[in-house]
């Protein structure tokens, strides 16, 4: 079905901040056949929802400003209709923004609404739009109903037999199809399917889907071909920029990949995910506080969606934990300071598991080593962590512990965790998190291993100086290893380490009894 219904059996709910804009917009809809009552007027994006939520069936169309000053956007608000089913398969969102800006224009295709208008309005351009939406959508229901179901393999088929139906959203079909292709990893197939539109339309689109397609397939090379081009025109656009963050995200340049979403969101800065994405990245390259900023301004974007849950302040609190140590000394009591308060306004009972393993880690950061030992593995075991983050969280504290087999254990569980993602740049910036433990732990493990074989050549000499300076470098590396502390300390009894201030190696000492202290009995086991 092509044909449009008639607008006076069309339901449509508008959002927008400026009274005249929404008395103008009503108006318009009445002269071209839209019921009065059939029409819903919202000033704000939470009113927008709330109306949305109380209809008996979902409107069909939802005419939204872009920018409503304060709360919630339009992007915000089209993803919590979504993912609150409070729109459906027929639903038409179309956005509407007074600013012609580059950035906002950027934001709005990145948004991917049906239709977009700029003001001023015009009664024949918002019949014009509403209609057009309102064809291609009825036209193209079977696609996006398959779509919904989660029917993807009926999706790729009616893709083809509905080219045949509308030859007119030839190009919507074979984006969607490539799309769909690489969602269930038949990437031979979407290849072909974006090199046969490149050769017949040259459009951005096909190049940008076959060469995220050579990413999938490990094709590096091929893939900077195709984008370059796009570079030298300056053709840059988000979707362009995502790609090539996933370029050198699969080259393992990870400072170019957050250049690149960095450049992409602030072509889209109302978008939230990007700046997740990015915080992971950092965590990649231990940068602490771009790690915590970026999740700062995800989680502040958050707030009042869908996505603001108790994970998602349970995470940001994980960022400040893990970004602790590689904070300068002075900013450390300060940012205990702000853990321990933001932990404190998190009910337990919404995530038990990842709450506790927050609380290992401050307990372990503040020198309660025995109690956060012991919480520590408890939770490895007792099946209360569930999401990726968790793992991974998990297995940032074992490896700091120098548990090498939990370790192992929790790194395989977040491997699990995240085979059951999908987004493909949110597998890869996780995966990349994954890679950069790993390689800390390999790096730790040769690095000790080089120190304890001096140290064997030295251990039944006289040169206790020698012996100390190779326990404090391995101490350094693994400050949690039981055997390194116990030498240290039975040493420390005999010799004092050159040039180091009393109060330094006091605190070592404390520390490293501590630890003994902490880790005999797991040891005992």
């Amino acid at each position: 079905m092509s044909k449009a219904p008639d607008y006076a059996h069309l339901r449509v709910l508008v959002a927008d901040d400026a009274p005249p804009v929404q008395s103008f917009l009503r108006l318009m809809l009445r002269r071209q056949g839209f019921r009065d009552e059939h029409i819903l007027l919202a000033k704000t994006g939470k009113e927008c929802l709330r109306l949305a939520q109380e209809q008996t069936e979902p409107v069909d169309i939802v005419l939204c400003d872009f920018n409503f000053g304060e709360g919630l956007n339009g992007r915000q608000i089209l993803e919590e209709l979504r993912h609150q089913h409070w729109i459906c398969d027929t639903t038409v969102f179309i956005v509407i923004t007074g600013e012609a800006k580059g950035n906002v224009v950027h934001a709005m295709l990145d948004l991917k609404p049906d239709e977009y208008l700029l003001k001023p309005l015009n009664p024949e351009m918002l019949k014009q739009r509403i209609d057009r939406a309102l064809r291609r959508r009825y036209a193209l229901l079977p696609l996006h109903q398959a779509i919904s179901a989660g029917q993807h393999e009926e999706a790729i088929r009616l893709c083809d037999e509905l080219a045949v139906w509308h030859p007119q959203y030839l190009p919507v079909l074979r984006e969607t199809q490539g799309r769909i292709l690489r969602k269930l990893r038949f990437f031979s197939e979407a290849k072909v399917l974006y090199q046969c539109a490149l050769e017949q339309s040259g459009a951005d689109w096909a190049r940008l889907g076959l060469a995220n397609t050579h990413l999938d397939l490990g094709e590096t090379e091929e893939a900077l071909a195709l984008l370059t081009p796009l570079i030298e025109s300056r053709r840059v656009t988000i979707d362009a920029l995502d790609c090539l963050s996933r370029y050198h995200l699969s080259s393992t340049k990870i400072p170019e990949s957050i250049a690149h979403l960095q450049a992409a969101h602030r072509l889209a800065h109302d978008t939230s995910h990007r700046e997740g994405l990015i915080s992971d990245l950092c965590y990649c390259v231990d940068d602490a506080m771009g790690m915590v900023k970026a999740y700062d301004a995800f989680s502040a974007k958050c707030k009042g969606t869908y996505r603001d849950t108790v994970y998602t302040r349970v995470n940001r609190v994980r960022r400040l934990l893990m970004a602790h140590d590689l904070l300068p000394e002075p900013e450390r009591p300060q940012c205990l300071q702000l853990i321990t308060k933001l932990l404190g306004q998190i009910k337990a009972e919404d995530a038990r598991g990842p709450v506790q393993l927050a609380k290992a880690h401050l307990l372990l950061l503040t020198g309660r080593i025995k109690e956060a030992v012991a919480l520590t593995l408890a939770l490895s075991r007792n099946g209360q962590l569930s999401h990726f983050y968790d793992f991974q969280h998990l297995a940032h504290l074992l490896l700091t512990l120098s548990f090498e087999a939990d370790f192992r254990r929790a790194m395989e569980m977040a491997r699990t965790a995240l085979a059951q993602s999908t987004e493909e740049m949110m597998v890869e910036a996780r995966a990349a998190m994954l890679a950069h433990l790993e390689a800390r732990f390999h790096a730790n493990m040769t690095a000790l291993e080089q120190l304890y074989g001096q140290w064997q050549k030295v251990a039944d000499g006289r040169d206790e100086q020698a012996k100390l300076q190779l326990l404090m470098a391995m101490h350094s590396l693994a400050p949690y290893l039981s055997p390194v502390c116990e030498k240290l300390l039975a040493l420390l009894n005999e010799a004092w380490p050159r040039g180091m201030p009393r109060h330094q190696v006091l605190a070592i000492e404390r520390q490293c009894q501590r630890v003994v202290e902490a880790l005999a009995q797991r040891r005992a086991a």
